[in-house]
Order: structure tokens, then C-alpha cells, then sequence
């Protein structure tokens, strides 16, 4: 197993908006779609109470009315490609430890199993073939088995060849087959992938909105498309929001979970030790061992998860000072008499988002640390 990269944070750098890629056609055809309802939703929450009054909708309420909006065309945006590809490497992994363990059954049971030529029936010897539970049927199914684990282990990195190559093609993220599985693996994956994929998205619309104001200078036009992009910039913040929610509510609790039980774990285990006869003590040294392992790769998830949560702060706090233009762009169209070219985003602004820089690449050299650190992974998964 080669070395691994388990932070795949680079992704979120220096995405190409020359890169052959995706049409943001339709997306730009979804926000518009949504755009009276958007607008509707602002003017209600601007007229709403701050805190709920009998038989009124408070400011709370519209937020989450507007939240479900943005979420929406988020869907449309992120694509199915980053949860399709993470639940089909698992699928694969899940179906490579069962090949694994059946194979280790097998080995044991040649242990106890007979020579074919003593156990072979009439019909088996007729049909040359091995007696069932035989040393040679044994070995038959051991060779099947491993075939099935060089075949499963070629589709593990055709699927990975294909997120690469997706992410690549369609968003210009590019990335090493590596770095993909780490992003897949590691449980703020989808974070860092989301990231990319949206920034490099809202870049093409801007691009297509500077191309749209090139072309024409009618106003009724030119305002709806203003108005596309004020609503790129709330969807930055929705999309931030929910990320600094899965770090907040869900992996860092998790995280602290799991550390707590393996602590109480290392705990009985020294207990354990510290009395234990002379022949039981090697045993116990070992586990403990692994669970000091355990411990360390733990420290190592929570400083990568605790820096990506540090970012995704920082790059709210950006957002929401955006999406506050946004905003007011919004309220400023429906009133506006001439539109000004400073309603687009700078570029300036795109890049104070887009140059958060990523935490340092975590590299993990060793198999056995490999194997905790996906391990960790796995039970975070099931959060």
C-alpha cells in the first residue's frame, strides 16, 4: 500500500477558469427560477418581527424559508458525484473485508481438511473435480477469492481514476489519485470537495454575467442578472453554514466519542497490566500498543478537522460581509432606475474567499497508521 495523503485540502486552490467544464447554464436557469421567491422571502423577513409574536412569522422563520431555497439550487450545483463516489468506495472496501475474512476461514479450515483422493466421491471423480471441503477444493476457493480481490481492488482504482478525472474535466480541480482517496475517506471530505466545486461554479457565472453586460446594455435584463449574482453570494454562506454545522454538531462530538471510550479502554488496559501474569502480559503490552495508536491518530484527526473549522470560519465571516451586499443589491434592484458595474463581484473579493490558505498536507506513511486513521473514519462516517 503506498503512502497516503489524508487531507486533500488543496483542492479548494487555484481552480482554472479556463478548464474545459460545466455549463452553468442551467444553474443560472435555477436561480432565476427561484429568484421571485428568493426576493419574496427577503421582503417578508425585512418586515418580520426579530422574535415571534402569536399567529406571525418571526425573522427566524423566513431565514429558514429562504435557507430551504438556497439549499435547493445548492443541490443542483454540488451534484451527486462526491456522495455516489465516497458511498461506493466504502461499498467496495466493505466487500474486499469480507473476501479477506472468508479466505481466512478457508485457511484454517485446510488446517483440519482431508486430501481429495480420500474423501472424493463417484460423481466428483467423474466430473474431475476436488471432494467438497477437501484441501484442494480449499485451495480452489482461495485462488477465486484472491482473483476476486485483484478484481475489486482494479474497480476501487477505476473509481477513483473517475473522481479525479471528474473533478478535473468538469470542475478543473485537478488532483492525484491520492489525494482523491483521501478526500474521499476522510470525513470533512465532502467539505473541501463542496468548496471547490461551488467557487469554481459561482466563478463561471460571473465570467457569463461579464460576457451578458458586454453584450447588452438593456437594463430589465442586465437587473436579472444582477440579481443571479447577488444570489451566488448567499449560497456561499449557505454553504458555509452547513459545513461549520456537520464540524460544530457532528464530527468534533463524534471525535470526542470515540476518544473518550478509547481512553477508558487504554485505562483498563494498564489496569489490566499492571496484575497480570507473566504469559498474559506480552498480550496486553501489544493491545496497548494499538490503543496508544489509536490515540495518536486521533490527536492527528482532531488538529485537521480543528483547522478546517478554523477556515470555514474565516471564510463565513468573508461571505456573510458579501452576502450583506447581496442583500442590499437585492432590495436595490427592484427600485433601481440605472445599474452600476460595480453591482458584479470583484475580483478582488473573489479571491480574499478563495485565498484562505488550506492547512498543510497530513502525510501518513505508515500502513498500520493508515489503517487507525480509516478506521477513525469509518465510525465518524456512521455519525
Amino acid at each position: 500500500m503506498p503512502k497516503r495523503l489524508l487531507l486533500a485540502a488543496a483542492l479548494v486552490a487555484g481552480t482554472p477558469l479556463g478548464a474545459q467544464g460545466r455549463d452553468v447554464g442551467p444553474v443560472i436557469a435555477e436561480i432565476e427560477e427561484d429568484l421571485d421567491a428568493i426576493r419574496g422571502i427577503i421582503a417578508d423577513m425585512d418586515e418580520a418581527p426579530e422574535s415571534a409574536l402569536p399567529f406571525r412569522a418571526d425573522k427566524e422563520d423566513f431565514r429558514d424559508d429562504l435557507n430551504r431555497q438556497l439549499d435547493r439550487v445548492l443541490g443542483l450545483v454540488l451534484g451527486d458525484l462526491y456522495p455516489e463516489s465516497r458511498a461506493a468506495l466504502f461499498a467496495l472496501d466493505e466487500e474486499a473485508e469480507a473476501v479477506r475474512a472468508r479466505i481466512a476461514e478457508l485457511r484454517i479450515e485446510r488446517i483440519t481438511a482431508p486430501r481429495s483422493e480420500d474423501a472424493v466421491g463417484v460423481w466428483d471423480r467423474t466430473l474431475g473435480r476436488p471432494a467438497p471441503g477437501s484441501i484442494e477444493a480449499i485451495d480452489e476457493e482461495i485462488a477465486t477469492r484472491e482473483a476476486q480481490l485483484k478484481e475489486l481492488e482494479t474497480r476501487r482504482v477505476a473509481l477513483l481514476d473517475r473522481f479525479a478525472g471528474e473533478l478535473r474535466t468538469v470542475y478543473g480541480v485537478e488532483i492525484t489519485r491520492e489525494e482523491a482517496e483521501a478526500a474521499l475517506y476522510q470525513v470533512n471530505g465532502s467539505t473541501i470537495v463542496e468548496s471547490a466545486v461551488v467557487f469554481e461554479v459561482i466563478a463561471r457565472i460571473e465570467e457569463r454575467l461579464r460576457e451578458i453586460r458586454a453584450a447588452t446594455d438593456e437594463e430589465a435584463v442586465l437587473r436579472r442578472y444582477y440579481a443571479v449574482a447577488a444570489v451566488t453570494r448567499l449560497l456561499v454562506v449557505r454553504l458555509y453554514e452547513r459545513h461549520l454545522r456537520d464540524y460544530e454538531e457532528e464530527w468534533l462530538p463524534k471525535l470526542a466519542e470515540i476518544e473518550a471510550r478509547n481512553d477508558r479502554l487504554m485505562a483498563d488496559t494498564e489496569a489490566a497490566l499492571s496484575t497480570a501474569e507473566a504469559g498474559r502480559r506480552e498480550a496486553y503490552q501489544g493491545n496497548l500498543e494499538v490503543q496508544r495508536q489509536v490515540d495518536e491518530v486521533i490527536d492527528a484527526y482532531r488538529a485537521m478537522l480543528d483547522g478546517r473549522e478554523g477556515l470555514t470560519r474565516d471564510g463565513l465571516e468573508v461571505a456573510r460581509k458579501d452576502a450583506d451586499v447581496a442583500l442590499n443589491t437585492l432590495r436595490t434592484l427592484e427600485a433601481a432606475v440605472s445599474l452600476q458595474s460595480q453591482m458584479l463581484w470583484s475580483s478582488e473579493e473573489f479571491e480574499s474567499l478563495m485565498e484562505i490558505a488550506p492547512p498543510e498536507l497530513l502525510p501518513l506513511g505508515d500502513d498500520e497508521m493508515f489503517q487507525r486513521f480509516l478506521d477513525v473514519s469509518r465510525e465518524l462516517a456512521t455519525s
